[in-house]
């Protein structure tokens, strides 16, 4: 079953700008959340995604 986790935080680009997200991942567990998020950023050439909230709770920008 699927479970949606509710994601914000920040990524950088290619360019070196700083680019914020709020997203709704559907996933098992957060684990597999965590893996869509940075295979989804890295498709399109980000890195460095830090991950603030995880369904509203306060994750102190951990590297994700």
């Amino acid at each position: 079953m699927l479970k949606t986790f509710h994601l914000t935080g920040y990524t950088t680009s290619k360019g070196g700008s700083v680019v914020g997200f709020n997203l709704n991942i559907q996933a098992i567990d957060a684990k597999q959340a965590h893996a869509v998020l940075l295979s989804a950023f890295a498709e399109i050439g980000c890195s460095l995604t830090h991950i603030i909230k995880v369904n509203e709770t306060d994750k102190g920008a951990s590297h994700a």
